[in-house]
């Protein structure tokens, strides 16, 4: 096979690997934007019970720090809502501000810090200990959003640059927080980005599935046959099995202490089998390709 076709070859499965992955990736974001947002268009995952013995409960690394310029920010066209409903019947606040601002509120008061917020179960908290009452919530200044009252409290925010927490108090500042959480985002690129992988995944495999296939077609076009060989295996090899041999030899006896350090001898294989692999998927979609349209496995790639 000549050398362009090789590279053209080669190139076609650099873009067919990528191609796939956008157009799976398109298709997951495309089925989750249809099937699982709500009317309004919200992506909503619910926590039963999110609690603490102390005053408050924040969530300093779900709302992360956002260093995005506006223009992405505008493009990204972000909503987050947060509802919380308390479990005892006490007035909540919830409130969303500058993580410093909150870390500050709450010194010396015992809260709770969510450190991971699972799809299911119970969220895992670091405790820190402190005074059992604090300041009225809604009485700071604090708050970039915010929303105080008896029943189901909702706070809808818009990110912006800065880095942020949100939190969850009783409305009076007493101690023992139990609420029922939901945490909703919307957005309106879900969809163009859905669109966007499918159709630049589609351009790729077209183009790499051609790159791939036009050099096989040709090679095969070009490649002679001799009368009377066999349909598949090497061209001019017998259609008859072969014989095999199979000798063996006992080995001397060996020191039962090798073991000990054979093991560490493996790593160099591994460090050789790792490339290897990267090879293997390489050669995997050329074969198949082969495959398919000469009805050989090439005896190169063998």
């Amino acid at each position: 096979m000549r050398a362009r076709r090789i590279i053209a070859i080669v190139l076609g499965i650099i873009l067919v690997l990528p191609g796939l992955g956008m157009l799976l990736g398109g298709a997951t974001i495309g089925v989750m934007t249809l099937s699982t947002h709500d009317a309004g268009g919200w992506y909503s995952m619910t926590v039963d019970r999110v609690e603490s013995d102390g005053v408050a409960v924040t969530a300093e690394r779900i709302l992360v720090e956002n260093a995005a310029p506006p223009v992405v920010a505008d493009w990204l066209d972000l909503d987050v809502r947060l509802t919380a409903r308390s479990l005892d019947g006490k007035p909540l606040f919830v409130g969303i501000a500058d993580q410093a601002a909150i870390d500050r509120y709450l010194d010396g008061a015992a809260h709770d810090v969510v450190l991971r917020l699972p799809m299911r179960g119970t969220p895992t908290y670091s405790a820190r200990p402190g005074a059992a009452t604090v300041d009225p919530p809604a009485a700071q200044t604090i708050w970039d959003a915010s929303a105080s009252g008896a029943g189901e409290q909702q706070v809808i925010w818009t990110p912006h640059s800065g880095s942020w927490a949100a939190t969850v108090l009783n409305a009076d500042g007493s101690s023992g927080v139990a609420v029922t959480m939901t945490a909703s985002v919307r957005s309106g690129v879900f969809g163009p980005i859905a669109l966007g992988l499918i159709g630049l995944g589609l351009v790729l495999l077209v183009i790499g599935t051609l790159l791939i296939v036009l050099p096989l077609v040709n090679a095969r076009r070009e490649q002679p046959r001799p009368p009377g060989s066999a349909a598949y295996g090497p061209v001019g090899a017998p259609s008859h099995a072969l014989p095999v041999v199979v000798e063996a030899r006992l080995d001397p006896a060996l020191s039962q202490g090798l073991w000990l350090v054979k093991w560490f001898l493996a790593i160099p294989h591994y460090i050789v089998l790792a490339f290897l692999w990267l090879a293997v998927g390489v050669v995997s979609v050329w074969a198949w390709f082969a495959i398919l349209i000469t009805g050989r496995y090439p005896r190169a790639l063998f």
